[in-house]
């Protein structure tokens, strides 16, 4: 009689169905109070997020849009983004979810999905105006 060892490693034959999970940003609306709305230098807004140690310009919508012209109005981005998670993400994210579950007033940006909304600079013929995080 043959005894069967488990593999382990690459060669191990595991049948684990891949995981998926999409953050769409739908729309973004502004409370009429807020920095966006009442500075009159904001005139293009886009909005970043982070996610289980990701971020960066492949987490940002991929346009920026005009500041809404009233509060009542919204930013359409329809931006979805999709990650496959692995097994190490799984942990992360079971933690968040018992973070998110807790009525806590103050949540560790490593404990949820944190969203920037960001103000475009006009175009600047010499280059050097850079983004500003507003909220």
């Amino acid at each position: 009689m043959e005894e069967k060892t488990p593999k382990h490693g690459p060669e191990a034959s595991t049948t684990t169905e891949d995981q998926i999970l999409s953050i769409t940003v739908l729309w973004l609306a502004l409370n009429e109070e807020c920095e966006a709305m009442l500075n009159p230098n904001v005139r293009r807004l886009y909005v970043a997020y982070s996610f289980l140690g990701r971020d960066g310009a492949e987490l940002e919508t991929p346009i920026s849009l005009p500041k809404p012209k009233h509060y009542v109005d919204k930013c359409y981005y329809n931006f979805k983004k999709s990650f496959r998670l692995t097994k190490f993400d799984m942990p992360i994210l079971d933690h968040m979810a018992k973070c998110r579950s807790q009525s806590r007033t103050v949540h560790n940006s490593k404990d949820c999905i944190v969203f920037t909304v960001v103000s475009e600079p006009p175009e600047d013929p010499l280059g050097i105006d850079s983004c500003e995080d507003i909220g």
